[in-house]
């Protein structure tokens, strides 16, 4: 294990092309052992690199002083924590270089683009080792971005250092504030464009957007060049807060408004929120690391065009969905649509299974209502209420009230208390939401 005295001298060596004398002697002994079996420096440096930064060997030559740089501090966090890639410290060795960026993000200065760059890195390499639980790997990260428009994917290796910006502002940052929700609160989002749960990219309008990757590390969205006017938009959009945006949309705002408070201030505001904005996104992430959280996708729940419904096509559609389920037996279809049947639409019967009390086949009765224009209150369940004692015998064990549309608040307070009373039958509410979860199953 090296000394502190080692380790400091290993990564000034390691960041920097000219170093005293003395201090590159120890930093050279201490690449040494951390890497015996290399005889010259470069084998050191690839050595050094594949198992403490997961860097494939012979790539350390070919890596450009920007991620040279991200890869150096990540595997000095290694080597302090003596974590490797794939094993369980690699969390923490990810989350100490993550809260890092963070201090330097939230101290602002210069050293904020470098932060940046270190913790796209670190995503990379945390990714790359399966380590961070936000997606499975790199290339599932870039597709889930877009693909290219022959439908193959974009290389990891030869995404741009633009366009990873724009992967962390627009799909990581997303999928953060989606799964630590409570790490962003209050954090504005100037954002001209997010991802929602299923990776679609959205404008400010909610309207679906197509990233398409050109196969050389860049792309395009909905067919225009987007990576530069992310800045320019949020940019907009704080100038627009200050009444001063109509002054932007000049064609020589450039040569008269550049030089103006409003847009310095404006300017400012803006790199204020985005390293804000990164220092959240890095604590997130470090906190999604250190509790080993694994990124769950959401069943796709596909919404149900009701309005193309009649009333026969929705009891149809409710009576097609029970029949479906296997607990369900005896499914009938009792009455024409809209007839006087006292509330009765459909009928089964539910099998319940218990070692102790043995099989039980409960009654249940289905009351389709299909509403659009209003919900079910409080007048519509107790006309519904009144009709039960008309339905027995035999015994009803509950009542399913289905509709296309909601529940007023006076309905849901009634049948909550109906329920706690435990009055029979017992009541259930089954409004649309949970129809279309029960057809997306």
């Amino acid at each position: 294990m090296l000394s502190a005295e080692e380790l400091a001298a290993w990564k000034e060596r390691n960041h920097w092309i000219a170093v005293p004398g003395p201090e590159m002697r120890r930093g050279i002994e201490a690449e040494k052992r951390l890497a015996p079996e290399a005889a010259t420096f470069d084998d050191r440096m690839n050595a050094v690199l594949l198992k403490h930064a997961n860097v494939p060997y012979g790539l350390a030559g070919q890596m450009v002083m920007s991620d040279y740089w991200q890869v150096l501090d990540v595997a000095a966090n290694s080597v302090e924590q003596a974590a490797y890639p794939g094993t369980a410290d690699a969390r923490k060795r990810y989350a100490i270089g993550l809260r890092g960026c963070t201090r330097d993000l939230q101290g602002g200065g210069d050293n904020g683009g470098r932060a940046m760059q270190r913790a796209i890195g670190t995503l990379k390499l945390s990714l790359k080792d399966g380590t961070l639980g936000l997606w499975s790997s790199c290339q599932e990260l870039i597709d889930f971005v877009g693909m290219q428009s022959n439908g193959k994917s974009q290389p990891v290796d030869e995404v741009s250092s633009d366009a990873w910006h724009f992967i962390w502002d627009y799909a990581v940052v997303s999928r953060l504030r989606q799964v630590l929700p409570q790490r962003f609160a209050g954090v504005p989002d100037y954002r001209p464009y997010r991802a929602d749960e299923n990776g679609c990219i959205l404008d400010d309008r909610g309207q679906t957007l197509a990233w398409t990757w050109d196969g050389k590390g860049s792309g395009m969205l909905n067919g225009e060049a987007c990576l530069n006017l992310s800045a320019g938009s949020a940019l907009k959009q704080l100038l627009t807060e200050t009444g001063m945006d109509q002054v932007y949309e000049r064609k020589d705002w450039a040569d008269t408004y550049r030089d103006t408070p409003e847009y310095r201030a404006a300017k400012s505001r803006m790199a204020d929120i985005e390293r804000g904005t990164g220092a959240v996104a890095c604590e997130a992430m470090a906190e999604f690391l250190e509790k080993d959280l694994r990124f769950r996708h959401p069943r796709h729940i596909a919404p149900i065009k009701w309005e193309e419904m009649d009333d026969d096509a929705f009891e149809r559609f409710v009576f097609n969905l029970v029949s479906n389920v296997p607990s369900y037996t005896n499914v009938r279809w009792l009455t024409q649509t809209r007839a006087p049947d006292r509330g009765r639409d459909l009928s089964a019967n539910r099998t319940s299974d218990d070692p102790i009390t043995g099989r039980r086949e409960l009654r249940i009765i289905f009351q389709c209502k299909h509403w659009l224009s209003h919900s079910i209150g409080i007048k519509e369940i107790t006309v519904i209420t009144h009709q039960m004692d008309l339905w027995s015998p035999p015994p009803l064990d509950e009542l399913v009230i289905v509709t296309s549309g909601r529940f007023a608040t006076d309905a849901v307070q009634w049948i909550e208390k109906h329920n706690f009373e435990r009055k029979n039958p017992r009541i259930v509410m089954c409004p649309n939401s949970q129809l279309e979860s029960l057809a997306s199953a």
